[in-house]
């Protein structure tokens, strides 16, 4: 039977006639795709809350019991954060696996999550509106781009200056910046780039390791502040807490997981 051949022919033509319609579809029902999936982590997570704005004309952030979306219950711990004017460049120091980028990422995917309508993981979430988020964070190296990590963070440094050049409505989450090159010039480079914030009107939360970079907080005492994570040890085992606390880590435990694992650093200190 040549049914199908005429069925196909037919189709054919109402496709040239109406060339948007599956496109139109394809978008409605991704759209319902999308807010279904908000809808069932608001049934999911009963728990959340959901944020409340504010229109002040500069960023604020005030936060209580916020943890990372993404770590189950038993293993994530909530912290109370509050970010304005006063900090608005946050310098967070800490040990390995002390938390800081855990806590860079909870800002920015609990962000996302508010903006899009959704709950967060949050006592309670309130945030200016409109900001667009800026990270600086797990910078790799890419041979189909044929980009080195050095080139790569180049590249994201100069999306960060062009961004407080055209003075964008945004914030940035900055992770240990300029991991790919010498030590030097990580830091003439991290304090430039601090410096530029500082001296602007952004948002910036940034996590390192050299206490050197904290130094900016004397300068620009108005909107900086340090923050740190910290860990404790009976000598052998090594535990954190995940609570961020303000003031300047003075604890770092590198040499304490070398060693746990054969490395003895201590005569090349």
């Amino acid at each position: 039977s040549p049914f199908d051949l005429f069925q196909f022919i037919k189709l054919k033509k109402w496709l040239q006639t109406n060339p948007e319609y599956f496109k139109r579809i394809f978008e409605v029902i991704a759209e319902f795709e999308a807010l279904s999936s908000l809808g069932t982590l608001a049934f999911n997570k009963p728990n959340w809350c959901f944020p409340t704005f504010n229109s002040l004309s500069t960023m604020n952030l005030k936060s209580k019991s916020m943890g990372h979306p993404l770590l189950s219950e038993e293993n994530c711990v909530l912290n109370n954060f509050e970010w304005g004017n006063s900090n608005r460049l946050s310098l967070i120091t800490g040990s390995n696996m002390s938390g800081k980028s855990s806590f860079l990422r909870a800002i920015g995917i609990n962000t996302l999550l508010a903006y899009a309508g959704a709950p967060v993981l949050a006592s309670s979430f309130e945030i200016s509106l409109g900001y667009r988020i800026i990270s600086y964070m797990r910078i790799k190296d890419s041979i189909q781009q044929n980009a080195s990590t050095f080139k790569a963070e180049i590249d994201r440094i100069k999306r960060v200056v062009d961004s407080i050049v055209c003075n964008e409505k945004a914030f940035y989450l900055i992770d240990e910046m300029l991991r790919g090159t010498n030590s030097d010039d990580k830091l003439a480079g991290s304090l430039a780039l601090l410096h530029k914030v500082a001296e602007s009107n952004t948002f910036a939360m940034v996590a390192t390791h050299d206490l050197r970079a904290t130094e900016v907080a004397s300068k620009f005492s108005e909107v900086c502040k340090n923050y740190y994570f910290e860990y404790q040890t009976n000598g052998k085992d090594l535990s954190f807490d995940y609570k961020i606390k303000e003031g300047v880590c003075k604890s770092f435990n590198a040499s304490l997981l070398l060693k746990s694992i054969g490395l003895d650093t201590e005569k090349f200190l």
